[in-house]
């Protein structure tokens, strides 16, 4: 045999399946239930207030807990996209996301759809809401999806920097970034106001983004830190503080404490999962993606079907129930095809991630620029 003619010598970095994933970090997966968990009770407070018109829950589980919740979410994603974009060829990161979010999103809204209009909703398919690209306010099928928006809207982002070469900058990428979106809440511009379903000229200047950007940061400091523990003890204490606050949910004043924790956890001893109630908190924090998804649809379900005569409080905890049963149903499922979808994406050539990324992004990104078109004006041009 020649020299050089090894397949192995002839692989290209990009054919090379990504790196085997690191040690499950089980805290984070408790800091998702948690952040799961804590959407599904302020919903469910909300709805027993408006359709009830029982604001005992709705107190007690504000919406500034939900708030909270898609906080420390958001700035998980920008901790582990960061360390995540460094360890897989900007294809591979791209594609691994595509597998993660849009199969259980789908599979959960095929499920909801037909039984919608039993509901009062429709139960045809937007699907330029389905693409969950940056399109403004479209119909939803699930209620939740802004933040699958934002979320889709940040890999596609961290994609273009790892794909140009920029990977390394990504930290200082983040401070211009959050300093962008200070000056864009400080300036008060019509764009970054009130839409939760922004589009493509507004949706990385959203408040929302904080936590993605903060988050991006965290690698570089996170093996500093001397006393997690302290951080931890003082994350919690000031969430306590801004859950607690009144009015209107300010996400600036929420992302240090969601960082203090996160950056606790990362540090202090990890959660034994093999243990009943360790192994309990991280399969909820692995069905938690699956839990956001199907929360709103149960109590959308679980209200409209439960008789008059249930008690606000009988009712607030049979719906909490029913979206963890739902999850538990089909959190496995999920859970299985997001593996087995890794598997196979890691089994094909690196070209080919390549190109499936890149074909992703561009029609992703194409679809957010026509939605800044009005609607009408294609019709208006083709005439």
């Amino acid at each position: 045999m020649r020299i050089g003619s090894d397949p192995a010598r002839r692989r290209s970095e990009t054919d090379a399946p990504s790196r085997p994933r690191p040690a499950k970090l089980t805290n984070i997966q408790a800091l998702r239930a948690f952040a799961a968990t804590s959407v599904v009770l302020s919903h469910s407070g909300r709805m027993l207030w408006t359709q009830r018109d029982e604001a005992a829950f709705h107190v007690a589980f504000n919406d500034h807990l939900g708030t909270f919740g898609v906080v420390i979410f958001f700035a998980v994603s920008g901790f582990l996209m960061s360390r995540l974009a460094r360890s897989t060829d900007a294809g591979t990161f791209l594609v691994h996301r595509i597998v993660r979010i849009y199969p259980a999103f789908l599979l959960v809204a095929a499920l909801w759809l037909p039984l919608r209009p039993l509901f009062g909703g429709s139960g045809r398919p937007d699907w330029l809401a389905l693409s969950l690209a940056p399109v403004g306010l479209r119909d939803y099928p699930l209620g939740v999806e802004w933040t699958l928006v934002y979320e889709t809207s940040f890999y596609v982002l961290v994609y273009l920097v790892a794909a140009s070469g920029q990977v390394g900058k990504l930290e200082a990428l983040a401070v211009a970034w959050l300093a962008l979106l200070a000056a864009a809440a400080l300036s008060g511009a019509p764009l970054v106001a009130a839409e939760p379903f922004p589009r493509l000229h507004a949706v990385f200047l959203k408040d929302a983004n904080v936590a993605f950007a903060a988050g991006l940061l965290l690698p570089r400091f996170v093996d500093r830190v001397p006393r997690p523990d302290w951080l931890l003890g003082l994350g919690i204490l000031l969430a306590l503080l801004v859950v607690g606050g009144e009015g209107q949910p300010l996400r600036w004043l929420m992302v240090p404490p969601a960082l203090l924790i996160l950056v606790g956890l990362l540090r202090v001893p990890q959660l034994d999962e093999r243990s009943l109630l360790g192994g309990a908190v991280v399969r909820v924090g692995d069905w938690s993606y699956v839990l956001y998804l199907v929360h709103m649809p149960v109590l959308v379900a679980t209200f409209a079907s439960a008789p008059s005569g249930l008690p606000g409080s009988g009712l607030f905890c049979v719906a909490v129930a029913t979206s963890l049963l739902a999850a538990a149903a089909i959190g496995p499922l999920d859970v299985g095809l997001y593996r087995w979808s890794r598997r196979k994406v890691d089994d094909v050539r690196g070209a080919v991630r390549t190109r499936a990324a890149a074909a992703f992004a561009i029609v992703y990104v194409a679809l957010a620029a026509a939605a800044l078109v009005p609607r009408g004006a294609w019709t208006g041009w083709m005439r």
